[in-house]
C-alpha cells in the first residue's frame, strides 16, 4: 500500500507513493467539509465521498472504495456503530474509524503518526532521529491541545488548527482560495 510500481517501458521502474482514500461520514456539514479539505489538501490523501448519513454513504460508498471511513457515531437516522457494521460485512479489507466531537481534535496526530509511519519505512537508518522527533511532536501536540480543549472546546480547537490555512486562502500551493 505504501508504494505503487509504475513502468513506462521495460527499462525503466519508478516507485510512486500510493494514495490512501478516504471516505467521511459525518452529519454536521462544517465538520464534513473541513475533514474533507484537511484530507484533499495533504499529499498521499485523497477524499472519495462526503456522506450526510448512513443512509446516503451505503448505497453510494462502493462507486470509488475507499481504504479508510471516518464515521460519526451520532448520525441522523442509522447511527455509525449500526452502519460500520454493514459496511464491513459489505467491504471485509475496510478500515473503519469513529469519529467523536473530541475524536476529531486528535486528527492532527492521527496523520502526523501516518505521516511517522511512512518516514520510518523509508527512512529505516535514521529511525532513533525519526523516533525522537516523533515523541517530541507527540508531548508538544498534548502539551497545546489539554488547555485548548479545556477553554475551547473540541469544535474551536479543530478551527483553530485550521485558522492558518484558510487565513493564508491557499491549498498545496494552488491558486488561492474565493479570489
Amino acid at each position: 500500500m505504501i508504494n505503487t510500481l509504475i513502468t513506462s517501458d521495460t527499462s525503466q521502474t519508478v516507485l510512486e507513493p500510493a494514495t490512501i482514500k478516504v471516505a467521511i461520514i459525518e452529519d454536521r456539514r462544517e465538520i464534513r467539509d473541513g475533514l474533507a479539505m484537511l484530507i484533499s489538501g495533504t499529499e498521499g490523501f485523497k477524499c472519495t465521498g462526503t456522506y450526510r448519513s448512513m443512509e446516503d454513504a451505503l448505497p453510494r460508498i462502493g462507486t470509488d472504495l475507499p481504504d479508510v471511513v471516518l464515521c460519526d457515531i451520532g448520525l441522523p437516522g442509522m447511527s455509525g456503530i449500526d452502519g460500520m457494521r454493514i459496511l464491513k460485512e459489505r467491504f471485509p479489507n475496510l478500515l473503519l474509524l469513529m469519529l467523536t466531537i473530541y475524536g476529531l481534535a486528535a486528527l492532527p496526530f492521527f496523520f502526523g503518526g501516518l505521516v511517522i509511519t511512512f518516514a520510518i519505512a523509508r527512512l529505516s537508518a535514521h529511525l532513533n532521529a525519526v523516533y525522537a522527533s516523533d515523541l517530541i511532536g507527540a508531548a508538544a501536540g498534548c502539551l497545546v491541545l489539554i488547555p485548548l480543549l479545556d477553554r475551547l472546546g473540541a469544535p474551536g480547537v479543530v478551527l483553530t488548527a485550521a485558522a492558518p490555512i484558510v487565513s493564508d486562502g491557499r491549498t498545496r500551493g494552488g491558486p488561492p482560495i474565493g479570489r
